[in-house]
C-alpha cells in the first residue's frame, strides 16, 4: 500500500515541529496505514487490507498508550478482517478489547487527558479568543465537547461491530473535516472516522 504524503500535514513535516506538537513517526505510520487498509477493503482487496489493518494493531500495541483510542480503531478493524475470515469468535474477542480501550480513553486518569489539556491550552484564533471573551472557559468547553463526541463515536462504531448492526463509512467526512494541523483531534477523529464500515450481520 503506497504511502500518500500528499495529505495535510505529512511528507515535509519539519521534525521539530513534529515534537513540538507530540507528533512522531508513528502517528504518520498509524494514519496512512489505517486509512490505506481502509481504502484496499472498500476496492476489494481484502487480503491486503487485512494485512495493512494488521500492521497497524502492531504499530499501536508497541508505540501508543494501553487507552490509545487508535489501538481501538486498530482492533476493531482487525476484527472487521477476521469476522470476513469467519473467525468470528476472535473476533469478538478483538472487539470487546476495543470496548475497553475506549471506555478507559474516556475515563478519568487516562493518558489522553494530558494531550487535550495541551489542546485546550493552544488558543491563537480569532474565534477561540471570541469564545474566552463571551464564556469563561468556552474555548476548553467547546473542546471537550468535540474530544468526548469523537470518543463516543468510535466506540458506537465497535460496539455496532459487536453487535452485527450498521455501521456507516465515514471516509469522505475525515478527509473533509480533519485538522490540517498536529493536533490531538486529529487522531482522535482518526480512530473515530477510519472504522471499517459494516453492514447488519444479523
Amino acid at each position: 500500500m503506497p504511502s500518500d504524503d500528499s495529505q495535510p500535514g505529512f511528507g515535509a513535516a519539519d521534525p521539530r515541529l513534529l515534537l513540538e506538537r507530540d507528533w512522531d513517526e508513528a502517528d504518520f505510520s498509524w494514519e496512512r496505514q489505517t486509512e490505506a487498509a481502509l481504502g484496499c477493503w472498500l476496492g476489494g482487496e481484502r487480503a491486503v487490507a487485512a494485512k495493512g489493518w494488521s500492521e497497524a494493531l502492531l504499530l499501536a500495541r508497541q508505540s501508543f498508550a494501553a487507552d490509545d483510542p487508535r489501538l481501538a480503531a486498530s482492533l476493531t478493524a482487525a476484527a472487521c478482517a477476521r469476522h470476513a475470515d469467519g473467525e468470528r469468535d476472535l473476533a469478538e474477542k478483538l472487539l470487546r478489547e476495543a470496548l475497553l480501550i475506549w471506555d478507559r480513553a474516556s475515563g478519568v486518569g487516562s493518558a489522553t487527558g494530558p494531550q487535550m489539556a495541551g489542546e485546550r491550552r493552544s488558543r491563537s484564533s480569532t474565534y477561540h479568543f471570541s469564545l474566552e471573551s463571551r464564556f469563561t472557559g468556552g474555548y476548553d468547553r467547546h473542546v471537550e465537547a468535540r474530544h468526548a463526541a469523537l470518543l463516543a463515536t468510535g466506540r458506537e462504531g465497535s460496539l455496532a461491530w459487536l453487535q452485527g448492526r450498521a455501521w456507516p463509512l465515514r471516509l469522505t467526512a475525515w478527509r473533509k473535516e480533519r485538522p490540517e494541523g498536529l493536533t490531538f483531534s486529529r487522531k482522535l477523529m482518526a480512530a473515530a472516522y477510519l472504522l471499517p464500515p459494516s453492514d447488519s450481520q444479523g
